[in-house]
This record gives structure tokens, sequence and C-alpha cells, in this order.
């Protein structure tokens, strides 16, 4: 099977977690299923991204001063991607890793749109444009024949109910990654817990403090 991926966001300098995942499910895909073919496509220089992956791995650039902007990568997922898989016109499945996904322009073949969660409804998160173009694709990929998939049923069951023309949202979970083999053994000798993220308001540190008070009383 020979499938086609869309990697605008890949190449970002400061990559959040739906990147990093969207990076370790092509690495992992590739070495679980070395019988298929994945084809990334991303909008940076040659060579800037092809470093550390399995050799059925194959990565198409298209670089332009255009795809340096939020807005100018935007366009390019939305017209140059489609073009650039019907040209080459082998590819049986897109996958779309990081929320957004070509819905303008046809493709040709089935999609598969991965939302990690609707956070970019809340204008006071991400920006007006931002948020507005991320409605848009995921509203209009949910009316048309693309497979909506989140990470947690509860995402799955919020898109259905903010979304309601996505009516099947299926739940895969993100898997972990291995710890690396060097990690020093600290020696805690009281109970912790430990928050992992960074310090965007919507992380809602706020609650996982709280959360954390009401364990250390109990």
């Amino acid at each position: 099977m020979i499938i086609a991926v869309n990697g605008k966001s890949l190449d970002v300098a400061e990559k959040g977690g739906a990147v990093k995942v969207a990076i370790s499910l092509i690495r992992h895909i590739a070495l679980a299923k070395p019988d298929l073919e994945l084809h990334v496509f991303v909008p940076c220089e040659p060579g800037s991204l092809d470093q550390d992956y399995p050799a059925n791995v194959k990565f198409h650039y298209s670089p332009s001063r255009l795809v340096r902007s939020q807005a100018g990568r935007a366009v390019w997922e939305q017209i140059c991607l489609p073009f650039m898989i019907r040209n080459i016109g082998k590819f049986e499945l897109l996958l779309n890793l990081t929320n957004t996904a070509p819905v303008i322009v046809p493709v040709g073949i089935p999609q598969v749109l991965l939302v990690h969660d609707l956070g970019f409804m809340n204008t006071e998160w991400f920006s007006k444009s931002f948020s507005l173009y991320t409605k848009f694709v995921v509203r209009t990929a949910a009316a048309s024949d693309a497979t909506l998939v989140s990470v947690s049923k509860s995402t799955a069951k919020e898109i259905v109910d903010k979304i309601p023309k996505a009516k099947h949202v299926q739940a895969i979970w993100n898997a972990i990654d291995e710890p690396p083999s060097d990690l020093p053994n600290i020696g805690f000798q009281s109970r912790y817990i430990i928050f992992l993220g960074n310090i965007n308001p919507r992380k809602n540190i706020k609650g996982a403090v709280e959360g954390f008070q009401i364990i250390a009383i109990c």
C-alpha cells in the first residue's frame, strides 16, 4: 500500500505535541509495516527532514518563500498539496496528522484526519485566523467522506457534540515513547506527582495544582 502524508507542520521551529505525535507516528507506522510506502509532503527545503527515518519513508519537498508564514502554509495545504498528490497519482490514502487537511481542491483519494482536541475553537488560546481556518477545515472534512480520528473517547464525543456532521469519530489512543536508557536514578524518598506540559493557559495548570492539593490532603 502506498500512503501520502500531509507534512504541513513537520518543519516548524517550535514543535508542539501534535507535530511530535505526527513525527513519531510516521516513524512507527513505517517500522511496524515495512511493506507500506509512506510519502511525506512538506513545504520546506530539500533534505531538512529525511534523517533517521526508515527506508520506506520518502519525502517530497516544495520549497517556497510563501510557506514561511501560517497563511502561506494554509494555501500550500489547500492548493499545492492536492496537486502534488494528484500529479504523482499512485496513492491509496492521505494521512493528515496535525488537525488540518486539504478540503478545497480534491485530492482524489480517501483521507484520514487526526484531530487531537478542539482547543482551536477558543480564540483566547489561538489567533482568530488560525481558529477560523481550523474550524472550517474540520467541519468541511466532517461533511465529506474523510475519516475523523481522535486520541480519546472524550474528545471524540466533544467533536460529535460540537460538529454535528461528524457522525462517526474513531478514538485511537496515543502510545508512549520508550524511556531513555541512560536515565539517572534520582531516588526520591517521598511520594511525588509530576506534571508534564508547558505553561500555556489552555493546559489548565491552576486546575492541576488544585487537584494535586486535593490528593495531598487525602
